[in-house]
């Protein structure tokens, strides 16, 4: 059996899409909780109509689970994620800029929608405005 030119070269195996990932960091310590799920909701939905499956703490991690605790679960589940959401808030917030530090260590690509923190993100190889 002849085999088309076209095809030549191709698996059989048509490889399953995957979705880039990404984490979303911002403030929620000392905020009320309606407004931590509102925006970080706003923020999930932004990104997944832009083709992105959103990692949302806001969503994953109980209101009465420690800090400590919380944290862990932030930075295991941030490692897991090709990309990092800084919301506009994330530089007033101890824990996103822990997730700031570990995500540019990693050398994860980090996303930013503030104007008011580019200067930050100058320094960072990999930068993507949105």
């Amino acid at each position: 059996m002849k085999t088309n030119i076209f095809f030549q070269g191709l698996s059989e195996e048509i490889p399953a899409y995957k979705p880039k990932t990404v984490y979303l960091a911002g403030k929620i310590t000392g905020l009320p909780r309606w407004w931590v799920v509102a925006k970080f909701v706003f923020f999930d939905l932004y990104l997944t109509f832009r083709g992105y499956q959103v990692y949302n703490p806001a969503t994953m991690i109980s209101k009465k689970t420690e800090y400590c605790e919380a944290m862990a679960i932030c930075i295991k589940n941030l490692s897991l994620c090709e990309y990092v959401y800084f919301q506009p808030d994330w530089w007033i917030s101890i824990g996103a800029r822990i997730e700031f530090e570990v995500a540019a260590k990693a050398g994860k690509t980090l996303l930013n929608h503030s104007y008011k923190t580019r200067g930050i993100f100058e320094f960072m190889q990999k930068e993507i405005w949105l």
